[in-house]
């Protein structure tokens, strides 16, 4: 689809606490990670605890054997194509395993993949960035 408009939407740099905002409010986002063949995402279901981005994968699955002890990046967004508007959050860390569930029950991630995964990965944000489209 291809359109023409006037005047093109603004980009508007989120804050903090915009984006902490839209991390509490989401459930699926994608990790990115390095694997054996360079850079790849995979959709996960994730919770926040604290600051920190939870998620529940295989503990033999491709997520845990590359993200674990490396830096990744967790990204979230939504995107609107009838009105050109969206937002984007990126999460930049390294993924440690965790060594139990959080204290709260709202900060862990329930996996909707079927499977066993109870492996825990904890990313510790290093930065937090976030964009909003908004139409003209």
């Amino acid at each position: 689809m291809t359109t023409s408009h006037w005047f093109k939407a603004h980009v508007h740099e989120l804050g903090t606490g915009e984006c902490r905002d839209y991390l509490l409010n989401h459930v699926v986002g994608r990790i990115v990670l390095d694997d054996d063949q360079g850079p790849v995402a995979f959709p996960v279901n994730y919770a926040l605890d604290g600051n920190d981005i939870v998620i529940a994968v295989s503990a033999d699955g491709e997520i845990a054997r590359h993200a674990t002890g490396h830096p990744v990046a967790f990204e979230i967004d939504d995107i609107d194509p009838a009105n050109e508007a969206g937002w984007s959050v990126v999460v930049r860390g390294v993924a440690e395993q965790a060594a139990d569930l959080p204290q709260d029950p709202d900060g862990r991630p329930y996996p909707w993949a079927e499977g066993n995964r109870s492996h825990l990965l904890r990313i510790r944000p290093q930065s937090v960035s976030g964009r909003q489209l908004i139409p003209a």
